[in-house]
Parts: structure tokens; C-alpha cells; sequence
């Protein structure tokens, strides 16, 4: 029974990891991989990633990685037999976990379970932190990677050759669709360099390996000091972000390179905040009340980035006028044709529990009832028509025009707020000219703060750079 269980799953497994790679490709516009190349292919390895995206993140990780991963999932999932289905078609390993109220004792299953993984030369893949994190911080974690990876090698006589790779997940915007992702592969950390220490102190080696495996992390995903808010960061990001990529980089746009500003902008926030509190304070508050000024009137970023004036910004929210009207035959088409299975979808997830149940049950009866519903309406038209040809158009148009009709809504928002600031700045044209001369001002007053946290600070920026150059 059990070979034959074998031979159904390794097929099943290949068609689920196929879907949900074309998931990975429909929903984000672009996704990078920096330093997956890196990665020894002939050696057992654990997979050690922050978690911010709950079901995308292991989708991603296993559609990313050449070899089957072993994820740890929490035992709880395993209670609902269909995600419990899913999880082992994921060759999924449950673990219990204190803060859900599970038996402890009973991971001396999951521990033999990734030795033996990890004994075979498998790939485990865990997400230290126990549970979904913040986008942008990666929290102190736990210590179950590092005991893992150290009880596998020494019950191997430290012959395995096991590495523990960091894995940084960074979203644009993890909830945008058509966003961008950029998942990068730490330095690997060889578990052998640690047989001696281990041998002197099992304890404290596992503390020292949990604490280089966090310093991986936080060096692959984008880490922010606790005393930098997100909002601090997204209002310096939105008026600064330009200007400094444009004077570091240039006008090349480069994933890597926006995550990069992205911690170094964190990094000094954090400074200032401790160096120059007051003047950190006095220039929050005129960039708060600068943006708040532009959100009233619905005028976006973009407007001061290639400096055009009044006349452009209303050319723009028209030519978004006329991509509203094109754009709405095959937006409403979509939505007519995609919008049953949709509300169906919606209203199973209102079942859900927690977020991972709803994320687990959006996707499976996404993959059940759109299918249903793609091959009835097929078979309906067909019966129609009795053309082939004509029944494959109209099925290629169906799926199409439903994630043309999500763009679509997802774009009309933006450009509702274009056309609606155009329309105000026609009726009060020196409106943009009093925002750009309050633009510049904080931009110069960030230009001496930024001089100062160079000065101040053993900053990457140069190092970065240089690296930059050199791979290019």
C-alpha cells in the first residue's frame, strides 16, 4: 500500500508544485532570486526564511528550490483532512507547538522525522519565527532550526555536510497583485564548523547557531530597527526614495537595489532618531503634513519624479481617462464571467478560523470551482455552437479577462485619484507649484541628514556599491 501511496504522490506533487509556480508567476510581476546559485546541490540542506506572507511563502520557497522540501507545518493544520492532504502532498512534517496548547513530547517524532530527511540528503525548510512576522522585521526566532541541524549532524558523526541556508522574503507589497518579490539566499552556514563547541556545550552551540542564523536573516530580508515605525519608513520612502536611488544608482531600477535603499533609508531613521531627535521630529511633521496635503487633493508620488508641471500631470489623467473607457468592455466581461466562482470562493474562506485556513481554502476551492466553472461554461458553449475553435477562444478568453478585470479594478483606483487631481489642479494651477517648492525643502533638509549619517556611520553604501559594480 504504501509504494503504490508513493507512486500516486510524486506525480500529484509535481502537478500541485507546477500550479502553484504559475500561482508565483500570475500574482507578482516579477520574481528575483539573488544568490540561489550559491547553494551546493549535492548536500543535505535546511531552508531557514522569514515568514510575512503565510501560504505564499512555502509555495514560493518550493517553487523556487530544485530539490522536494520538507516543510515543518504546525500539527493544528493537520486536523482539517484536506489541508492535511495538501501539507503531506507538500511533504509536510507536523510540530507542535507550546502556544497552541500542543504536547511538546510529541515532536521526538518531528525531530526523527528531518534527521531522517536530512540523513538522506534531503531539504528541510523551516520558518524559525513559529508564525507570520512583519514585512519589514525579522524578530528575534526560535531555536528549532538550529537544533535540528545540529542533532541531525551529530547523529551522523558529523559527516552529513549539512548547511543552513538564510532566506530573506521581500515583498513589494505582499497583498498588491502584479507586485514584485525578491527572495534572497543567504550565505550558507556549514553545521560541521560547530562538532567542537557542540561537543563542550550542546546548549550554548545551539544558542550561538540560532543567533548566526538570525544575523543571516536579517541580512537577506529587509530588517528595521524597533524604533523605526512602518509609517516613518513608507513617509521617507515616498518623497526620498527617488532622489537617493537616482544620486546612489542612477535611473536603472534593479529589485535588489530597492530593497537595498529600502534598509539603508531604516538604518538611518534609526540614527537619527538617537542622534538628532528634535530636527528628526520638526522634518516628520512637515513631511506628514506635506503628504496629507497631497492625499486631500489625490495627487500621487509620481508627479515629482519626472518633473513635469501642471500640463503633463492633466495629459497623464487624460490618457488614464481613455484607458478607463478602452479598458471596461473586457474588465466587465471578466468580471461577468468570473464573478460565480469568485463569490463562491469568497463566501467557503468565511469558514476559516485563522489566516492560514483562510489563505489554504482560498486557494484549493480557487483551483475546484474556477475549473468547474471553466469546463461548464466550455461544454455549454460548445453544445451551442458545435465549433471547436470557437469553443477554445471563448475558454481562453475566460481566464484572461478575469485577471485582465482584477488588474483593471486594482489600476482604477489609482487612476480614479489621477483624473480627480487633475481636474483640481486645472482649477488651481499654482497648487503643484507650492507642493514641488515644499518638496524641494525636505529634500534638501534629507540631503544634510543623510550627509550626516554617512559621516557618522560605517555605512554599506559604499561596499554595496562596489559589489554592485562588480556583478553587473
Amino acid at each position: 500500500m504504501r509504494p503504490i501511496r508513493r507512486v500516486i504522490m510524486k506525480p500529484l506533487f509535481l502537478i500541485v508544485r507546477w500550479f502553484g509556480a504559475r500561482l508565483v508567476t500570475i500574482f507578482y510581476r516579477e520574481v528575483k532570486q539573488s544568490g540561489r546559485d550559491d547553494i551546493p546541490l549535492n548536500v543535505p540542506v535546511i531552508l531557514a526564511a522569514n515568514h510575512p506572507n503565510s501560504v505564499m511563502d512555502p509555495i514560493v520557497l518550493m517553487t523556487s528550490f530544485e530539490r522536494p522540501v520538507h516543510f515543518l507545518a504546525r500539527a493544528g493544520l493537520f486536523r482539517w483532512r484536506i489541508i492535511a492532504w495538501l501539507l503531506k502532498t507538500f511533504h509536510a512534517i507536523p510540530v507542535q507547538r507550546q502556544q497552541d496548547g500542543g504536547d511538546m513530547r510529541g515532536n521526538t517524532d518531528m525531530f526523527a522525522a528531518t534527521h531522517d530527511v536530512l540523513g538522506g540528503g534531503g531539504v528541510v525548510g523551516i520558518f524559525p519565527h513559529g508564525q507570520n512576522v512583519d514585512e519589514r522585521r525579522v524578530e528575534d526566532i526560535r531555536s528549532g532550526a538550529a537544533r535540528i541541524a545540529l542533532g541531525a549532524e551529530s547523529a551522523h558523526d558529523w559527516s552529513l555536510g549539512l548547511i543552513v541556508v538564510p532566506v530573506g522574503m521581500n515583498y513589494e507589497d505582499r497583498d498588491r497583485f502584479n507586485s514584485r518579490l525578491l527572495v534572497r539566499w543567504g550565505e550558507p552556514i556549514l553545521i560541521s564548523d560547530y562538532a567542537e563547541r557542540y561537543a563542550d556545550d550542546p546548549k550554548e552551540t545551539v544558542q550561538e547557531l540560532t543567533k548566526d542564523l538570525l544575523e543571516g536573516m536579517r541580512s537577506s530580508a529587509v530588517h528595521l530597527d524597533e524604533t523605526v515605525e512602518r509609517n516613518t519608513l513608507d513617509l521617507v520612502r515616498g518623497i526620498y526614495a527617488h532622489q537617493l536611488h537616482k544620486d546612489l544608482i542612477g535611473d536603472e531600477k534593479i529589485l535588489e537595489d530597492r530593497f537595498f535603499i529600502e534598509r539603508r533609508i531604516g538604518d538611518a531613521i534609526a540614527w537619527a532618531r538617537d542622534a538628532i531627535p528634535d530636527r528628526v521630529d520638526r522634518l516628520l511633521t512637515q513631511m506628514a503634513e506635506h503628504h496629507s496635503l497631497m492625499q486631500r487633493i489625490h495627487l500621487r508620488e509620481r508627479v515629482f519624479k519626472g518633473g513635469q508641471g501642471n500640463t503633463k500631470y492633466r495629459r497623464r489623467a487624460l490618457r488614464s481617462t481613455l484607458r478607463m473607457i478602452l479598458g471596461l468592455p473586457l474588465a466587465v466581461w471578466g468580471v461577468l464571467h468570473n464573478i460565480i466562482p469568485y463569490q463562491i470562493t469568497a463566501w467557503l474562506t468565511r469558514f476559516a478560523a485563522e489566516e492560514a485556513i483562510v489563505a489554504v481554502t482560498a486557494f484549493l476551492s480557487g483551483i475546484f470551482w474556477f475549473s468547474l466553472w471553466y469546463v461548464a461554461l466550455g461544454y455549454a458553449v460548445y453544445a451551442v455552437n458545435q465549433s471547436i475553435l470557437a469553443t477554445v477562444l471563448y475558454g481562453l478568453s475566460v481566464p484572461g479577462s478575469g485577471l485582465f478585470a482584477v488588474a483593471y479594478l486594482r489600476w482604477l483606483r489609482s487612476a480614479r485619484n489621477e483624473v480627480l487631481a487633475g481636474l483640481i489642479l486645472r482649477r488651481h494651477p499654482s497648487l503643484l507649484a507650492k507642493l514641488r517648492q515644499q518638496r524641494e525643502q525636505i529634500v534638501h533638509e534629507l540631503d544634510s541628514v543623510r550627509e550626516q549619517f554617512l559621516d557618522a556611520t560605517d555605512s554599506e553604501i559604499s561596499q554595496y556599491l562596489e559589489q554592485r559594480s562588480s556583478s553587473l
